[in-house]
């Protein structure tokens, strides 16, 4: 029976950690471990994580240098077969999550569907038919609904904290570039709240510069794709008149594709 172990990492986060908290134990599969790194709360959090203590199997409360050394922190004491990451503004979509993920064929990645949490309001997110370069080249990916094995880790090493908000990205691209096979769970996992740090570094160019970084870095230069996309993002709206929509973004994705072929379980 596999092992999965919920890592969620926190600082500050008293609104919204008890619904994290309460998600997680709601699980009906039984072989989990739940790990919780806080990053030295000075609000309610640590009173709440206390509340609590007896369901959570590890508690560390310290600074940290940021939320991808936490999550580092976090799969350094996890031991399960896999890891997943449900943060403070994340929780499970149902109490079946882990089920759903555990009747999934093995693979480094097991990956499922998400939905957004918007004023109050649950929607689907832009979910993945597949977890592959072309989905990552067009950032289409949400680790709080990726399985990752965990000895991917000790493969392809640890998040790169030098990223302030794309770690999680440039790692699982990493892992895919280098081989890691994927398996698609037939349900939704979680849920995530929109906005938050990513959303703010959208706003100030930070994600822009990030994406920009990791891809060259695990993709290469790849000037073909990248002229196509620019085209794509001026001419938009005239293709779509014209009912060639995304013609070019296409076009980029077989590319993608016949370069770095996915390896599906």
């Amino acid at each position: 029976m596999r092992k999965f172990s919920i890592v969620t990492v926190c600082r500050n986060a008293e609104k919204t950690i008890e619904r994290t908290i309460r998600s997680v134990i709601a699980q009906t599969y039984p072989n989990k471990e739940f790990v919780v790194i806080d990053g030295a709360s000075s609000d309610g959090t640590r009173a709440i994580l206390e509340k609590y203590r007896d369901k959570i199997d590890v508690v560390v409360s310290e600074p940290d240098k940021g939320i991808y050394d936490a999550m580092n922190k976090g799969v350094s004491r996890a031991t399960g077969d896999y890891v997943i990451f449900i943060n403070a503004d994340d929780y499970f979509y149902d109490d079946r999550a882990l089920e759903h993920a555990a009747g999934t064929p093995e693979a480094d990645f097991l990956f499922g569907a998400q939905y957004d949490a918007e004023d109050g309001l649950l929607k689907p997110a832009e979910n993945l038919d597949a977890l592959d370069v072309p989905h990552l080249f067009f950032g289409q990916f949400a680790h709080q609904s990726i399985f990752a094995r965990r000895d991917l880790f000790a493969r392809f090493g640890a998040f790169d904290t030098s990223y302030r908000i794309c770690a999680d990205w440039d790692w699982i691209l990493r892992c895919i570039v280098n081989g890691a096979t994927t398996s698609k769970i037939e349900a939704p996992i979680a849920v995530f709240t929109v906005g938050g740090a990513s959303g703010a570094a959208g706003r100030n160019g930070l994600l822009s510069r990030e994406r920009k970084a990791l891809l060259r870095k695990n993709l290469g230069a790849l000037p073909l794709e990248n002229a196509l996309t620019r085209i794509e993002k001026i001419f938009r709206k005239p293709l779509q008149k014209i009912g060639l929509g995304r013609v070019l973004e296409n076009a980029v994705r077989r590319s993608l594709a016949k370069k770095f072929p996915s390896r599906k379980s």
